[in-house]
């Protein structure tokens, strides 16, 4: 496990997972898109694992988007409602008290990250997946970088230097296999994790949200 650095940090970057209340961001998006929860996860282990590409992911789980006409307001609607975790709003709304910015960093879709940005106020957010639209706002396509881990990262350094932001200033949340090059470069806290490599590579491993306050507060 990986010591924290003595200077006080400055900058908290999360995804959005556990910041979702129930189930992880891209369950409503398959419930609109008609994919089954299980052939999304088949298909996405094939894609982490390098043995098909994107297109054949699409593919695999049927994307015929000319029949079901969704158009963006509807996805934004349905997006609005995802429900926020309570503790989570809480302990984000302490951390910004305290002084920390708060910088989210997620493989989701962009309209989904952008609606929670929203609904805990913060500025600074950065997605994988881009819904495509056509000029009357119908959907027409995804586009998702494979490279996931490597995409997070660069996103990282791009808020960082914006920002005048040094290594040090910055803890990393993170809870699954695609945080491991942020953790490998920063120090980082997971949350609920099962996933034991990244739980090695971290400065501390935590339960609740909460924890995460608490952590930060004795250092």
């Amino acid at each position: 496990m990986k010591q924290i650095s003595k200077q006080k940090p400055k900058v908290i970057i999360t995804g959005i997972d556990k910041m979702v209340s129930y189930t992880g961001s891209w369950y409503k998006f398959l419930q609109e898109a008609g994919i089954h929860t299980d052939t999304h996860k088949k298909v996405y282990k094939e894609l982490r694992s390098g043995n098909i590409d994107f297109d054949e992911a699409k593919k695999k789980l049927h994307l015929n988007l000319k029949d079901k006409k969704i158009h963006k307001k509807q996805l934004e609607k349905v997006f609005r409602e995802i429900e926020v975790n309570g503790d989570a709003y809480s302990t984000i709304n302490d951390l910004k008290k305290q002084g920390f910015m708060i910088c989210i960093i997620s493989g989701s879709i962009d309209l989904i990250v952008k609606e929670i940005a929203k609904k805990f106020r913060i500025k600074d957010c950065y997605s994988n997946a881009r819904l495509i639209f056509n000029k009357e706002g119908y959907w027409t396509d995804i586009e998702y970088d494979q490279a996931e881990e490597k995409l997070k990262l660069k996103q990282a350094k791009d808020f960082m230097k914006k920002n005048s932001l040094k290594k040090d200033d910055c803890i990393v949340l993170g809870h699954s296999p695609a945080d491991m090059i942020l953790f490998e470069k920063f120090c980082g806290i997971t949350i609920d994790c099962n996933y034991t490599p990244l739980k090695k590579l971290a400065c501390q491993n935590v339960k609740f949200f909460p924890k995460i306050l608490q952590f930060l507060n004795s250092v």
